[in-house]
C-alpha cells in the first residue's frame, strides 16, 4: 500500500491516477471511492492529525470555577438571572478567587 500511495502522489494526470486506483481496488478488494479516500488521506503508518473544532474558550478555568460557584450559591438561576446577578456578586468573586478586575 505504501508503494501505491507514493506512485499515486507522483502520478501526473487523471488517467494515470485512475489506473493506480483501479489496480488498488483489484489488489485490496475495496470500492473505488474508498480507495480515493485512502490515497488522499494520511500516508500509511502515520496517524491523522485531527484539528480542534468549535469555538475557542473565552473564559479561563479560574473564571469558569468562579461563575459555577456563584451559580451554586445563588440556587442555580437561569442564564438571564445569572447574568443579572454577576454584578452583584462581582466583588466577592474577585476577593475569593483572586481574580483581577478585568476578569
Amino acid at each position: 500500500m505504501k508503494e501505491m500511495y507514493v506512485r499515486y502522489h507522483k502520478a501526473i494526470g487523471k488517467k494515470a491516477k485512475g489506473e493506480i486506483l483501479g489496480e488498488f481496488c483489484e489488489v485490496y478488494g475495496c470500492h473505488r471511492k474508498s480507495a480515493i479516500r485512502m490515497m488522499n488521506g494520511a500516508s500509511p503508518g502515520e496517524k491523522r492529525v485531527i484539528k480542534a473544532r468549535g469555538r475557542r474558550m473565552v473564559y479561563g478555568r479560574r473564571e469558569i470555577e468562579a461563575i459555577e460557584e456563584m451559580w451554586k450559591a445563588s440556587n442555580y438561576p437561569w442564564s438571564r438571572n445569572l447574568k443579572a446577578a454577576i454584578p452583584l456578586w462581582r466583588e466577592s468573586l474577585v476577593r475569593r478567587f483572586k481574580l483581577s478586575e478585568e476578569e
